[in-house]
């Protein structure tokens, strides 16, 4: 009998870096997720990150201390984003 290889769900490389709007610095230590699933990031010192995300259209859920919680779509052709997280006013 023929072996049945379990099909892998096609993958892309997703770049970034999360901003604080307004100014624009780096922010370290984001956590970065694809919705729904349990494939994320963190940010490095510079707010860079680098994740495999599935192909096709994919919405990226960023959080970070002291900032609200955002949420990026993120078509299937895009490879890079820039995320701009504006200051908890409460915080």
């Amino acid at each position: 009998l023929p072996a049945v290889l379990a099909a892998q769900p096609a993958q892309r490389t997703v770049t970034g870096t999360v901003v604080e709007e307004g100014t624009g610095a780096p922010l370290a230590a984001a956590q970065i997720q694809v919705r729904g699933t349990t494939i994320g990031a963190i940010t490095g010192d510079d707010g860079r990150f680098t994740l495999r995300a599935p192909a096709g259209d994919v919405v990226l859920v960023v959080r970070r201390i002291g900032f609200p919680r955002v949420e990026i779509p993120v078509r299937g052709d895009q490879g890079a984003v820039r995320i701009g997280m504006r200051r908890d006013a409460l915080q």
